[in-house]
């Protein structure tokens, strides 16, 4: 617990008092009609654009179930539009900036590619062993191999296809 204690001081604390500290000073140099006028732009085109991207990232999902593969990139992609979009939605000049770096599809490619990696690196100091997983041809994270396998119990992945008879008679094969 205490080493998330610095990261919510800084979210909570001095992002907002820069971030006013910033308006302030804006807000001195263009006045306070266009320094609030810039706030609400900002907040409407943010929402346009993050709502323009969200589409995207849900069609893309739905293509991914569609073929068959887990939407894992296109997930966590969709969240950082998410995040995108609150951050432009809150006034300030560093959230909108890191807001609309987060609707550029290769900047949020790179910190998809952060994620994943701090991620994998976060399951691999608590299990102590790291075994890559992969969903529909893409690498999504480090995990740990299960406890069952320290166990030496042994796994057998299989593919496998349901060759059921379509046409079949006999009282105990038809559903309810």
């Amino acid at each position: 617990m205490s080493e998330k204690m610095p990261w919510l001081f800084l979210l909570f604390v001095v992002v907002p008092v820069v971030e006013l500290w910033l308006l302030i000073r804006i807000g001195q140099v263009i006045h306070v009609g266009p320094t609030l006028g810039l706030i609400i732009l900002t907040g409407v085109i943010g929402a346009a654009l993050a709502r323009r991207e969200g589409v995207r990232a849900m069609t893309k999902i739905q293509e991914r179930i569609a073929s068959g593969a887990v939407p894992t990139d296109e997930m966590i992609e969709g969240m950082m539009i998410f995040a995108a979009a609150v951050l432009l939605v809150t006034p300030g000049v560093i959230t909108d900036a890191l807001g609309f770096a987060l609707l550029i599809a290769p900047i949020r490619r790179v910190f998809r590619k952060m994620l994943q990696a701090q991620f994998s690196h976060r399951v691999a100091m608590r299990s102590g062993r790291t075994t890559t997983i992969h969903f529909g041809g893409a690498e999504f994270f480090g995990g740990s191999t299960s406890q069952a396998a320290d166990n030496d119990d042994q796994f057998i992945d299989v593919t496998y296809k349901d060759v059921t008879p379509e046409a079949d008679d006999s009282p105990d094969s038809k559903n309810p």
